[in-house]
């Protein structure tokens, strides 16, 4: 109920960033990650998200990946990917 607002859900999504180093993920952060990632091949393509993935393996953190990957920051990732999650929650879902 709380991610009808984009300043929501970029909190969300920085909430969820601070706590990924635990080894449990639940299922909002999946949810939420799936989310981000689905819009970023829809934004710019499988190509690019190949190129993310690849470089992981250059041991630099997210943010520089994301620079290095995509031109983008990860602050205006989770921009840009607000409103996609936004109007992923719009619509109830099924129990």
């Amino acid at each position: 109920n709380t991610l009808t607002k984009k300043e929501n859900v970029i909190a969300a999504l920085k909430s969820i960033e601070l706590r990924s180093n635990n080894p449990t993920i639940n299922m909002p952060q999946f949810v939420l990650g799936s989310l981000v990632f689905e819009w970023l091949i829809a934004e710019y393509g499988f190509d690019a998200f190949k190129k993310l993935i690849y470089n992981q393996s250059l041991n630099i953190n997210f943010e520089e990946n994301l620079k290095l990957s995509l031109g983008i920051t990860k602050d205006r990732l989770y921009d840009l990917s607000s409103e996609h999650i936004i109007q992923a929650f719009k619509f109830p879902l099924p129990r």
